[in-house]
C-alpha cells in the first residue's frame, strides 16, 4: 500500500463547502405553508368583522366605527408584519414568533367580548370603545405578525423562493382573506351569535398555532387542548349577560327577554310593561298598539287618516316592533300592504306577540325581507298611495339611504296621484327640509314627516270618518273601545297640519341630504 507523505497525511480534511441559505430545505412545507396564509388571511378578515359588529353595537351603529376601524386594523396589520421582519432570525424563531403571535390571537379574541362588557359597565361606554379598538389593533398586529413568518419558513430553498410560487403564497392570503367576510359575514353570522363566532375564530387560531408550530411545538399540545377545555366550559360563565352590559352599561340590568342575532343587527328586547325593542344597541319601538297608552308615539299611526282619503295601496319600509304594521293592516282602506324588512330577525322577534304578529298571516299583507331602497328600484311598475318608514335615528350609519334628496324622488316615482310618503324625522329638521326640496307640500306631526305633491286639506268630517275605521285585532273598532279613546280621536281630529315647505325652504342653516354628502350621518353635529 502506497503511504502518504507526513505532511499530507497530518493535513485535517477539508471543510465541506458551505451550502448557499438558499438552497437548504425549507423549515415548512409549501402545501402547509399555503393552507397557513390562508387561514390567516380568513381569521384575521373575520376577526376585523366581528369587531366592527361589538363596536357598532356598543356606539349604537356610529358612522365612524368603520372609518376608524379601518384604520386602527390596517395600522396593525402593518406593524406586525414589520416588526415580524425586523426580528426575523433563524427558522426556529420565525416559527416560535408565529406560534406565540397565534396563541395570544387566541386570548384576545376569546375575551374580546367578556372583557369589553364589564369595562362598559363598570368604567363606561367611551372606555370600552376606546378598549376595543385596542383590542382589534391588537388582533390585528398579532395577525400581521404571521404572515412574514410563514413566507420565511416556506421559500428557504431555491425552487420555492421563486417569484411564481411566493406569488401562489400571497395568493392564498388574498383567498382566505376574501372567504373571511363571505364566510363569516354572510353565513356565520346567521347562524352563530357575536360571542359563540368570537369563540369559533379563538379556536381557529388555537388550531393554527398547533398545526403550523409542529413538530417543534408538539409539546404545547396537551397544554393547548387544556387550555381550550377550561375556556370552552368557562366560556358560558364568562359571556352571561355581555350584550346587556355592552348596551346599557350596567351591571344591574336585567336579562333581556329576547334577543335575535342575524348578519344585519343584533335585536334584543327589554321586559317592561310593554317592551322595548332595541335594533343593534339603540331603541327601536315599543311592542303597544293603543293610541291612549300611546308608550311609543303609536297616534302617529292613526294620523294616517288624516294625510289621504283612501290608502288602498301602502308600501311600509322596515317591520320593527310590528307595531305599525298591525295599524295598518286593521285600517279598512288599505286592500294590499306589502312590507319590506331587510333582517330576518325582526319577524321571528315579532312572532313572540300574538296580538301583533297576526298582521304578519293577515291575507292582505306581504313580507319581503330586502333593503328597502333597492327593492324600490328593483320594481319599477309598482306604485302606492302610501309609503310609510318608521325609521331610526338620523345619524346611525347608512341612514342616508332612506333620507336623502335621491331617495325621496326615487319614493316620489313610485307614488300615485296624490300619494303620500309618511316617514320619522326624530325632530330633526334636516330631514323635512330635504323633503321640501323634492315634494310641494310637507306637514308635521309629533316626530313625523309626511311629504306629497297633493296639499294636506282633508276636511274633518273626513278624517273623523277615517279615524273610525281603524280596527284592532280582533277586528273591534279602536276608538270605540273607551271614553278615552274617544278622546283620542277628538285630539286627533285637532291636530293642526301647516304646511311647512316654504317656511323650511327659507332656512339657511340645516343641509340638503344627499347620496354625496351623507350630511346626516357626517356633516351634522349629533
Amino acid at each position: 500500500m502506497q503511504r502518504l507523505p507526513a505532511d499530507e497525511a497530518a493535513a485535517p480534511a477539508a471543510a465541506p463547502a458551505a451550502e448557499p441559505v438558499n438552497s437548504r430545505r425549507a423549515a415548512m412545507g409549501y402545501g402547509l405553508a399555503v393552507f397557513g396564509l390562508a387561514a390567516v388571511g380568513y381569521l384575521s378578515l373575520s376577526v376585523e368583522i366581528l369587531w366592527y359588529r361589538l363596536l357598532g353595537f356598543m356606539t349604537a351603529s356610529h358612522p365612524q366605527v368603520f372609518g376608524l376601524l379601518l384604520a386602527v386594523y390596517l395600522a396593525g396589520i402593518g406593524w406586525g408584519a414589520l416588526q415580524a421582519e425586523r426580528q426575523s432570525t433563524d427558522d426556529a424563531a420565525a416559527r416560535s414568533r408565529l406560534v406565540r403571535h397565534l396563541l395570544l390571537a387566541a386570548v384576545t379574541i376569546f375575551l374580546a367580548v367578556p372583557v369589553t362588557s364589564w369595562v362598559a359597565a363598570l368604567a363606561g361606554k367611551p372606555v370600552a370603545v376606546a378598549l376595543g379598538y385596542a383590542g382589534a389593533g391588537l388582533a390585528a398586529f398579532l395577525c400581521g405578525g404571521v404572515f412574514p413568518s410563514l413566507v420565511q419558513l416556506a421559500t428557504a430553498d431555491a425552487r420555492a423562493a421563486s417569484v411564481q410560487r411566493v406569488a401562489w403564497l400571497y395568493f392564498a392570503n388574498i383567498v382566505g382573506s376574501a372567504l373571511g367576510p363571505l364566510v363569516t359575514g354572510f353565513v356565520l353570522l346567521d347562524r352563530l351569535s357575536l360571542v359563540h363566532n368570537m369563540a369559533l375564530q379563538a379556536a381557529l387560531a388555537l388550531v393554527l398555532a398547533l398545526i403550523l408550530g409542529a413538530p417543534a411545538w408538539r409539546r404545547l399540545v396537551p397544554v393547548a387542548l387544556a387550555a381550550a377545555a377550561v375556556g370552552a366550559l368557562a366560556h358560558g360563565a364568562l359571556t352571561a349577560g355581555a350584550l346587556e352590559r355592552l348596551q346599557y352599561a350596567d351591571t344591574g340590568q336585567a336579562p333581556f327577554r329576547h334577543v335575535r342575532e342575524d348578519r344585519t343587527a343584533i335585536l334584543t328586547v327589554e321586559a317592561a310593561e310593554q317592551d322595548v325593542m332595541y335594533g343593534h344597541g339603540i331603541y327601536d319601538g315599543r311592542f303597544n298598539l293603543d293610541p291612549v297608552v300611546n308608550t311609543n308615539l303609536i297616534d302617529r299611526a292613526y294620523l294616517l287618516a288624516a294625510l289621504h282619503p283612501r290608502p288602498e295601496r301602502v308600501l311600509e319600509i322596515g317591520l320593527s316592533t310590528g307595531s305599525w304594521t298591525r295599524v295598518l293592516a286593521g285600517y279598512e282602506p288599505v286592500r294590499e300592504l306589502i312590507v319590506v324588512e331587510i333582517s330576518h330577525g325582526y319577524p321571528s322577534v315579532v312572532r313572540h306577540y300574538p296580538a301583533i304578529a297576526s298582521a304578519l298571516t293577515d291575507p292582505k299583507v306581504r313580507l319581503h325581507t330586502d333593503d328597502g331602497r333597492r327593492w324600490l328600484r328593483n320594481h319599477p311598475q309598482e306604485r302606492f298611495d302610501l309609503i310609510v318608514m318608521n325609521n331610526s335615528f338620523p345619524w346611525r350609519a347608512n341612514t342616508t339611504n332612506l333620507l336623502s334628496r335621491e331617495f325621496l324622488q326615487l319614493v316620489r316615482s313610485r307614488l300615485k296621484p296624490g300619494g303620500v310618503m309618511y316617514y320619522n324625522s326624530l325632530g330633526w329638521d334636516h330631514v323635512p327640509y330635504t323633503a321640501a326640496h323634492v315634494f310641494r307640500h310637507v306637514v308635521r306631526f309629533r316626530s313625523a314627516v309626511a311629504a306629497s305633491d297633493t296639499p294636506f286639506a282633508l276636511p274633518l268630517q273626513a278624517r273623523r270618518e277615517n279615524l273610525l275605521r281603524f280596527r284592532g285585532p280582533e277586528g273591534q273598532p279602536v276608538f270605540s273601545a273607551s271614553p278615552a279613546h274617544a278622546r283620542k280621536l277628538e285630539e286627533l281630529m285637532a291636530v293642526q297640519l301647516p304646511d311647512v315647505a316654504p317656511s323650511l325652504l327659507q332656512r339657511g342653516d340645516l343641509w340638503l341630504i344627499t347620496d354625496d354628502n351623507m350630511a346626516n350621518e357626517f356633516k351634522v353635529r349629533h
